[in-house]
């Protein structure tokens, strides 16, 4: 046999190369179980980072299906446990299916996405605000395999953002309000020096100059409720966005209201008294945008009032607009110190500002916010020692075509049976007697009971109905009104509200549901009534 014909040296050679053999077998043995125990730790740090991770970490499946998640998301959704997360769709998380779509889209598009906002709702009901990073997750040969995504809850950091906000409106509605003030005064004294000029003249028989005085009333009053208008412009609280209608107006003729708020301001406050700050703007007329006026109004007073600050010695405010190229452009630039060139990156950051512990730093923010919403941009230059100016675009807006010419009285051809409703009863008085003047019939009453009582006794077209009264207000009696006429089978009288409190206009939601056809801030004079009358109550006649 051949193995019995082998030598000593063979067999020993042999033998050496299987102990050579064995040898290796235990190093690798050795090297896979180092490699295992490593692998073993790195799952273990990645598993304890997994749980531990203050930000909610998921990882879901092609169509959504969530395989995997950590007790941090779980919890941002209200949830006990991560077991109750495991195996549901991460679409039924979004608020709207169009999120889920969106996120979808630009994930696939880019690979990765960072700050993606989130607003969902947990099983408590409340709405949760959220912060997504999210990255596609690939297998062998960079096969789709799912998403990856780091979520942070930021719902308490919003609120208190919110609550800076408010803080940081009312300081500037208390610089307004003190400037409105002074604004008011002045107007007054004119009332009551023409006022009593007027009697004179009557008395005396001099109805020329008696008649001037009354004019110049007219003008003070005119004025005064555009001051009350603009304090409740600032006082209002904002909507949300998405709930509030977009009207037309002219950009130009809101910087103008910020710059006669400002004057008033900066004239009123001791801080500037012996500081000389000119103001000059060159603004064009046909800058016509959408949206809420008096956000935009916030936005140009945000930026003068930045400007003031930044002219310490005084100096010169320019503001303009202009339009170009679609777009309706505003300037606001100052002469004053300037801003660093590693400031200007920030400036528009939340909470960040150079003007002391008082400030709260968000003036600039919300205005950078109100712009973007609007689809605008807003930019800032600056050279220090020189100046800075801010650039606000915005998408120039399509006229809109107006039923009647500017300031042209309607001709009153027509006669209407309407009941006026006002608590106040000087206010009845003289709404009452200016309708009849103008050949309307009118029913009279100072509460909301009394006007029901009116109209189910008689036929009435038109109701005019102060919103705060005691025990009934406006809302409150148009529903009444609604429900009577629902019940008898008769259509609804043309309904309008006056109002003394901003805000009420842009209430669609309520408008809606009361059955109330326009709403009306005070004061309002017959002339216009009667417009808005004729409007509502014949649509297709044109006024004469």
């Amino acid at each position: 046999m051949r193995d019995q014909d082998k030598t000593k040296e063979e067999l020993i050679r042999e033998l050496g190369e299987m102990r050579r053999l064995v040898s290796e077998r235990d190093d690798i043995e050795s090297e896979l179980k180092r490699a295992t125990e490593a692998l073993f730790r790195i799952q273990s740090r990645y598993q304890s980072l997994f749980d531990l991770s203050h930000d909610g970490v998921v990882i879901v499946r092609p169509d959504g299906e969530i395989i995997q998640a950590n007790q941090a998301f779980a919890e941002a959704f209200g949830l006990d446990r991560v077991e109750d997360a495991v195996g549901v769709n991460v679409r039924k998380l979004f608020s709207d299916s169009t999120s889920w779509t969106e996120l979808r889209r630009k994930i696939q598009q880019e690979g990765r996405f960072q700050r993606f906002e989130w607003r969902a709702q947990a099983t408590d009901g409340t709405d949760r605000e959220l912060l997504l990073t999210c990255s596609v997750v690939t297998g062998a040969a960079q096969s789709f395999m799912g998403y990856q995504a780091i979520v942070r809850d930021v719902t308490e950091q919003k609120k208190s953002m919110e609550m800076l906000q408010q803080t940081d409106r009312m300081n500037a509605l208390r610089e307004v309000a003190g400037a409105m003030s002074y604004n008011l005064r002045n107007l007054l004294q004119i009332i009551v020096g023409s006022t009593r000029l007027a009697v004179a003249n009557l008395e005396s028989g001099n109805t020329a100059d008696a008649k001037s005085n009354l004019d110049q009333i007219l003008g003070s009053l005119k004025s005064a409720r555009e001051t009350a208008r603009l304090l409740s412009h600032f006082a209002g609280t904002r909507k949300d966005r998405k709930s509030t209608r977009g009207q037309l107006f002219d950009l130009s003729q809101a910087v103008e209201k910020a710059i006669e708020v400002a004057m008033a301001w900066l004239e009123g406050d001791p801080e500037k008294e012996k500081v000389k700050i000119s103001l000059k703007s060159s603004l064009n007329s046909g800058c016509l945008v959408k949206g809420v006026e008096n956000e935009l109004l916030e936005v140009v007073f945000n930026l003068l009032s930045n400007a003031a600050d930044a002219l310490p010695n005084g100096g010169e405010i320019k503001l303009a607009t202009w339009v170009d190229d679609g777009e309706v452009h505003l300037t606001v630039s100052d002469s004053g110190v300037g801003i660093p060139k590693e400031d200007l990156e920030k400036i528009f950051q939340p909470f960040w500002t150079t003007k002391g512990a008082l400030a709260t730093g968000l003036g600039l923010a919300s205005s950078f916010g109100i712009v973007s919403h609007y689809g605008g941009r807003i930019s800032v230059g600056s050279t220090p020692g020189e100046g800075t100016s801010f650039q606000v675009t915005l998408p120039l807006a399509e006229p809109a075509r107006e039923r009647t010419e500017p300031g042209k009285t309607p001709r009153v051809d027509f006669s209407y049976r309407i009941l006026v409703v006002d608590d106040l009863k000087p206010l009845l008085r003289i709404l009452s007697h200016g309708l009849i003047r103008r050949g309307q019939t009118v029913f009279a009453a100072s509460s909301g009971e009394e006007a029901l009582d009116i109209f189910e006794a008689n036929r009435v077209d038109v109701v005019i109905c102060d919103l705060a009264m005691p025990e009934m207000n406006g809302w409150q009696v148009c529903i009444s009104m609604k429900k009577m006429c629902e019940d008898r089978g008769i259509p609804k009288p043309v309904f309008l509200i006056l109002t003394g409190w901003g805000g009420q206009v842009d209430e669609q939601e309520r408008i809606t549901e009361s059955g109330v056809d326009r709403v009306l801030e005070k004061p309002v004079d017959i002339p216009k009534l009667l417009t808005v009358i004729r409007e509502l109550v014949q649509p297709d006649s044109e006024n004469g």
